[in-house]
């Protein structure tokens, strides 16, 4: 609420989703730091493929996230779409 609520204070909504978005995505960034290091001191440990599959889907998605903001040509390709 407090993004909102900054957001018709400052009339720069553009810029306050930005800021918001970006600070989602880096700690979606520290949990896929997070969850390589434990992986790579517990490996021993952990006998659930379903640990496996869930973290490499994370980090598929946060690759394709990082892929669709950063390369101008698929990101004005999915934006022309919606």
């Amino acid at each position: 609420m407090h993004s909102v609520d900054l957001a018709i204070h400052t009339k720069r909504k553009e810029d306050i989703i930005a800021t918001v978005f970006l600070d989602r995505l880096s700690g979606y960034f520290g949990l896929i730091i997070i969850c390589t290091i434990s992986l790579l001191l517990g490996y021993r440990s952990i006998h659930l493929a379903s640990i496996y599959l869930c973290i490499g889907i994370i980090f598929v998605l946060f690759l394709l996230i990082v892929l669709i903001l950063f390369n101008k040509a698929i990101f004005e390709r999915i934006n022309s779409f919606f």
